[in-house]
């Protein structure tokens, strides 16, 4: 049960940065008129433009942490 916790934990993490970077970045057109998600990457240690997702992208991450949510629920339950 450990072991699944650590992953659940793990996804999480990751599931949270793209989570955040869709709900915290700001919408913009870019100078050229593209848009893009205007935000900080963390390994370059400044701000630049990503891609805008996909709407299966979105609707990808919604799914991840749903099912996070699920797992969680589950093994609370089992060790309550």
């Amino acid at each position: 049960m450990v072991e699944t916790l650590n992953q659940v934990l793990d996804d999480a993490e990751v599931a949270t940065t793209q989570r955040n970077r869709l709900l915290h970045s700001v919408w913009m057109k870019a100078l050229d008129g593209e848009p893009v998600l205007h935000d900080r990457d963390n390994t370059l240690k400044m701000h630049v433009g990503f891609k805008l997702p996909s709407v299966e992208e979105v609707a990808s991450v919604s799914e991840r942490v749903e099912r996070i949510q699920r797992v969680l629920n589950h093994l609370t339950r089992k060790s309550l």
